[in-house]
């Protein structure tokens, strides 16, 4: 079901958008399991692989993350910081 005011839900980018601006929104909060596969694939008239491909697609951008036995779940924000390096000079991260 497309909600009234909101674009038309056509596939699987449709889908992600709509999530990640809900979840960047605060719509969504951290913690908060998405809805299941069957529940969104009936409720926008999706196939199954074009909902995987959109959650799979959160999950690849850091927003949500497959819980086992639960399903995606969005994730905590990310502490993001900006480094400014000198020319030469190395980095090591980690996530």
């Amino acid at each position: 079901m497309n909600l009234p005011g909101e674009p038309r839900i056509k596939g699987y980018a449709d889908l992600a958008a709509l999530f990640r601006r809900q979840i960047l929104d605060g719509e969504i909060p951290a913690g908060r399991r998405l809805p299941a596969e069957p529940d969104l694939m009936a409720e926008f008239g999706l196939a199954r692989e074009t909902v995987r491909r959109a959650m799979r697609m959160l999950r690849t951008e850091g927003l949500a993350e497959h819980v086992p036995g639960w399903g995606t779940v969005v994730r905590e924000p990310r502490h993001v910081e900006d480094v400014i390096l000198e020319t030469g000079a190395k980095v090591t991260a980690r996530p």
